[in-house]
C-alpha cells in the first residue's frame, strides 16, 4: 500500500508533533543504542518539522508539519498548518498511532464551508474500497 495524504487540523499537528516526539524516544531506546545501530531502521529526522520511521519489516512511515497551501477555506477555518502523513508497505505494516492519526482526523470537516480537511495526494492498494487503516482482520465474516 501506498499513501500520501496531508490532514489540515491544529489538533491533528499537536499529535503528530507528540508521534515525532515518540518515535525519537523509541529510537533512542534501541537502534540509536550500539546493539540496534547501523540497521537502517528506527527514526530519522525529515527536513523542516518531521520525521520518518522505517521498521524491521521495511514499512516506511513520514509524518512532516507543512504549511496549508494558500486558500479561502484553510484562512475561514483558521487553518495555518498540517500534517502530512507517507506510508509504503504491507497494510497490517502501519503502525498503530499513524493508524490512530489517520482514522481520528480522516473525516474530519471545517466548520466553515464544511469541507473534509484533508488532501490525499495518493492511495495506492489492491483494495481501493478499504480506508487506510484497515486490514482484512477488520473484514473478516464470522460464520455461525
Amino acid at each position: 500500500m501506498f499513501l500520501d495524504v496531508t490532514l489540515y487540523s491544529e489538533e491533528a499537528v499537536a499529535e503528530a508533533r507528540k508521534i515525532i516526539e515518540e518515535w525519537k524516544e523509541e529510537h533512542a531506546g534501541y537502534y540509536g543504542t550500539p546493539a540496534g545501530a547501523g540497521r537502517g531502521f528506527g527514526f530519522a529526522t525529515l527536513p523542516g518539522e518531521g520525521g520518518l520511521w522505517m521498521t524491521s519489516g521495511r514499512n516506511y512511515h513520514a509524518i512532516s508539519i507543512v504549511p496549508a497551501p494558500a486558500s479561502w477555506i484553510w484562512e475561514a477555518n483558521g487553518i495555518a498548518e498540517g500534517v502530512r502523513v507517507v506510508y509504503n508497505g504491507r497494510r497490517h505494516g502501519l503502525r498503530s498511532e499513524v493508524r490512530w492519526l489517520l482514522r481520528k482526523f480522516w473525516d474530519s470537516r471545517g466548520k466553515v464551508g464544511y469541507a473534509l480537511l484533508r488532501d490525499v495526494h495518493a492511495y495506492i492498494t489492491e483494495r481501493q474500497e478499504w480506508m487506510p487503516w484497515e486490514t482484512a482482520d477488520d473484514h473478516k465474516t464470522v460464520r455461525v
